[in-house]
């Protein structure tokens, strides 16, 4: 990961519906994977894509992190366990489907003609003012 740089996968990632983000103590403790927190956020922020995270490693000592910090509000897939691997599978695949499903809700919406369109300019408000508006 050390040689990951978001400028090289910035057309695939736009492209993408959801992004799964793998992540580890382990990972994040070696200072050379610095840029993955740079590319998480050209993901978050400039893409905004959603985003499910699926924890690796063997503690939770990465929720310390910036990157902790960023992802603390997503939902996020516990494959720490081998044991649960296939139901953990389970779960990753029906948190796609949600996104997926939020996702086209929100264009749905978004397509629906509206009653009313409020714009907002100062000169305007300014103009009115002065006309006794």
């Amino acid at each position: 990961m050390k040689d990951f740089k978001i400028e090289n996968h910035y057309l695939v990632i736009k492209e993408a519906r959801i992004v799964m983000f793998g992540i580890s103590t382990e990972l994040l403790q070696n200072f050379e994977n610095k840029n993955l927190l740079d590319g998480l956020q050209t993901i978050l922020s400039i893409l905004r894509k959603p985003i499910i995270p699926i924890l690796f490693g063997n503690d939770m000592k990465w929720k310390e992190s910036d990157i902790g910090v960023v992802l603390s509000d997503k939902l996020y897939v516990n494959m720490q366990n081998l044991k649960r691997y296939e139901n953990r599978l389970v779960e990753l695949v029906d948190l796609i489907e949600q996104e997926k499903g939020e996702k086209n809700n929100k264009q749905q919406l978004r397509d629906q003609p509206t009653d009313v369109f409020i714009s907002y300019c100062w000169a305007n408000s300014h103009d009115a003012v002065s006309k006794g508006i």
